[in-house]
């Protein structure tokens, strides 16, 4: 009689556990992404705590805990810290609990691309912009699944930070473990009864062009007009192109321009001033909640200007020296600046320009 007494309250809690468990087990932990171009992650759960490291959009961070509108996060060894953890601001990711449902809730998970190629987009859906494209026979590490869309990673040895995208589901297989499992060497054959006529694998109907491979959102080459006054040259109009430096150092990027000017010179005198820049700009960590991302530069210029009256014409070429700052606005594929800039040692001005980046 006494051991049926002890025993009884072993097989409740035994099930207990057994129904407990497993809807406890469907809930994996949690985890935010970064949503903006570049989040801060600081020491502590405020804009006046220092800056740990800048994250870059798509960056996937397991959550320890919420304080407030703060997330303490645990902080991957991809970021280049040594610092274990940090705080996020909720406002510059997405917040995502993954369970047992998701085929990628187990780590290192693996997709194949079955159709003759996959775009991989910077996020779930038609719209969103190629960053990637795998060959037929790519394999790829599966990270979660958000509808008829799979997350995979991109990092490479190369990369300075995590890279991910997703491809639809209709262009990739999931692999089984035993076929994740073979070596690199070995390919996998899966014999099948009634064997037919190998016939060219059908391109996924949701994305039929595949895109020339172009960087993720925010290291892509960005380019755009720009509107410019000078103190010496007056009112120019041209463009700009800038490149991400990451594979050097991710807060650098080279900066490309051209401008035309048209000094205000008296009649009948006629004067333009053709202006090439090259410089390179140093971009701080944003400023949150706006985004505002400030950056000083040095660089290059040379100006070729010209004067004709009467038939009777002259030019002049000068190299001159640059210093510069400014700012970009907003993390979306839009990105307004504005800067200035002083020029000297033969191209003595001071220039303001505004433009627009795509």
């Amino acid at each position: 009689m006494l051991r049926s007494v002890r025993v009884a309250p072993l097989l409740v809690f035994l099930v207990l556990t057994w129904f407990i468990c497993p809807a406890n087990a469907q809930v994996r932990a949690e985890q935010v992404r970064v949503t903006a171009s570049a989040a801060n992650i600081r020491s502590g759960p405020s804009t006046d705590a220092g800056v740990i490291v800048v994250a870059p959009e798509h960056t996937i961070l397991p959550v320890l805990e919420q304080r407030g509108v703060w997330y303490l996060v645990s902080l991957a060894t991809e970021l280049g810290t040594t610092v274990t953890q940090g705080f996020i601001h909720q406002s510059t990711v997405a917040r995502e609990v993954r369970t047992q449902s998701d085929p990628f809730a187990q780590r290192g998970q693996q997709v194949r691309v079955s159709a003759s190629s996959a775009n991989v987009r910077a996020g779930p859906g038609l719209d969103q912009h190629v960053v990637e494209v795998l060959p037929q026979g790519a394999i790829a590490q599966g990270i979660t699944q958000r509808g008829d869309w799979v997350e995979v990673r991109l990092s490479s040895e190369f990369d300075v930070q995590e890279r991910s995208g997703f491809i639809h589901m209709s262009s990739v297989e999931i692999l089984t473990l035993d076929e994740a499992a073979l070596p690199e060497d070995e390919p996998h054959v899966t014999p099948t009864p009634n064997p037919s006529p190998p016939t060219a694998p059908a391109r996924a109907e949701e994305d039929p062009a595949p895109q020339i491979q172009t960087a993720r959102m925010e290291n892509r080459i960005r380019f755009g007009p720009q509107l410019s006054w000078g103190d010496s040259d007056g009112v120019a109009v041209g463009v700009r192109v800038e490149y991400p430096t990451t594979t050097w150092h991710r807060s650098l990027r080279l900066v490309g321009s051209f401008d035309h000017y048209f000094p205000d010179v008296p009649a009948p005198f006629e004067a333009r001033v053709l202006e090439f820049s090259g410089n390179i700009q140093y971009v701080f960590p944003p400023l949150e909640p706006q985004h505002i991302a400030p950056y000083l530069g040095s660089g290059v210029s040379l100006a070729h200007g010209s004067l004709a009256v009467n038939g009777v014409s002259g030019s002049l070429s000068e190299l001159g020296f640059n210093l510069l700052g400014g700012a970009q606005f907003g993390d979306g594929p839009r990105r307004p600046f504005a800067e200035f800039r002083v020029a000297f040692s033969g191209l003595d001005q001071f220039v303001v320009t505004g433009g627009l980046l795509f």
